[in-house]
């Protein structure tokens, strides 16, 4: 098979990958009880899940596409660690487990 020719069939693995650990990374920080580990399981999510879907968008081929994909891609690659960082010191600072049980003072 020649390139043109898989292209598609990589991209719906990319996004099927994607949607794979987007849920799984949802579904950690739903299920998680520390405030820091919910913070990691969304960062995986932003890291690897997102890119690849971005990934599956860059190999329609379409400059206007890869343009977007790239852009999207480089952004949540800058924005995501500093924003998990912010939240993962403002739970520690404010002394933040989130580890304990509801009703639990």
């Amino acid at each position: 098979m020649e390139w043109p020719e898989i292209a598609p069939y990589l991209a719906d693995v990319l996004v099927l990958a994607g949607v794979l650990i987007i849920t799984i990374g949802a579904y950690g920080a739903f299920r998680l009880r520390s405030i820091f580990n919910k913070l990691h399981a969304a960062s995986v999510v932003v890291a690897f899940g997102v890119i690849a879907v971005s990934l599956a968008a860059m190999l329609s081929g379409e400059p206007a596409m890869i343009t977007r994909a790239l852009l999207i891609a480089t952004i949540l690659a800058v924005t995501a660690p500093i924003a998990t960082f912010s939240m993962a010191r403002s739970a520690h600072y404010g002394k933040l487990r989130g580890d304990e049980e509801k009703g639990d003072e």
